[in-house]
């Protein structure tokens, strides 16, 4: 049942962030230096 105190997609959108995090801890953010020259 929804939770009147919380947005609708709080916890979904919580769960897709934390899995955003966790592949950009993994992998790194961005691009090399060299890619930027």
């Amino acid at each position: 049942m929804h939770d009147h105190n919380q947005p609708l997609y709080f916890q979904l959108t919580e769960t897709i962030l934390g899995c955003c995090f966790d592949v950009m801890n993994e992998l790194g953010s961005g691009f090399l230096e060299s890619i930027y020259k």
